[in-house]
């Protein structure tokens, strides 16, 4: 019985940490408008228009046909895990993308890490190093540094 207990208490722990509970979280309302306030944020819904502003040391789309507007936010990692969603942000430290179809459009970002097929990342400034695995996945930028790409029909490419 005792064996039981802990067990579950370990699983309720396991199972917030999984769900971010400690991020504030936006699961639905469309035409929300979130303010970071320096801490961690996640969207996680469907089918919905998103506006993020504030200082965000870490921002997780996870869903899908979202509109997520980050223009006004300071973002270091980006997050997005899901299909069909459309991304337009400012300065990015770190794109991590896991997913088909999104669309992400940046003034700049350092590091960009693709998991999937057919997304598009198009960055008016310098992205200095790029990682795709996946296929038929379009990246573009002012300049493209180091390139690493594991994947077929994907295309990396400078505006030089």
């Amino acid at each position: 019985m005792r064996r039981v207990q802990i067990f579950a208490a370990t699983l309720v722990l396991s199972a917030g940490a999984l769900t971010g509970c400690s991020i504030p979280t936006i699961a639905g309302g469309a035409g929300e408008d979130l303010d970071c306030a320096g801490g961690d944020v996640a969207i996680s819904s469907g089918d919905g228009e998103y506006r993020v502003t504030g200082v965000c040391p870490r921002v997780h789309v996870d869903g899908s046909d979202l509109d997520v507007d980050l223009e006004a936010a300071e973002v270091g990692v980006l997050v997005v895990r899901g299909d069909g969603n459309e991304i337009e942000a400012a300065d990015v430290a770190e794109l991590q993308v896991a997913g088909q179809e999104n669309d992400i459009e940046a003034t700049s970002i350092d590091v960009v890490s693709i998991r999937g097929d057919s997304n598009t990342v198009d960055s008016a400034g310098t992205i200095g190093r790029v990682s795709v695995q996946g296929n038929d996945n379009d990246v573009e930028g002012q300049a493209v540094g180091e390139v690493v790409d594991r994947g077929q029909g994907n295309r990396i490419s400078a505006d030089d």
